[in-house]
């Protein structure tokens, strides 16, 4: 779980610069589908079983919602793909989606 709230933090980096630039929408999307990674594997880990996994799977839905989100803000030109924070970020989406892909399967 630390990892995800440690996306949502990065995430939250990038969703600022974004709204900065002018793409409220955007930073507002980017953001709460980074914190809903975080909430609903916090979630998640109450229950057992098919309730379990379906917190998983919204977990993951919403990390790669906010992967979308970055990729977005790069391609609208609202951040650059090389800076710290999208790079820490993606990876930080990487290695949480990879891990929830495995949990949900």
């Amino acid at each position: 779980m630390d990892e995800s709230i440690e996306f949502s933090r990065v995430a939250g980096l990038v969703s600022e610069v974004v709204r900065k630039r002018g793409d409220a929408a955007l930073a507002f999307q980017l953001s709460r589908s980074a914190d809903s990674v975080a909430l609903n594997i916090a979630e998640g880990l109450g229950f057992r079983g098919a309730r379990r996994t379906n917190h998983y799977r919204i977990a993951l839905g919403s990390g790669r919602e906010a992967v979308a989100g970055i990729r977005l803000a790069v391609a609208k030109g609202r951040v650059e793909r090389t800076s710290r924070e999208v790079v820490r970020a993606l990876d930080k989406a990487n290695f949480i989606c990879g891990a929830l892909h495995k949990l949900t399967r």
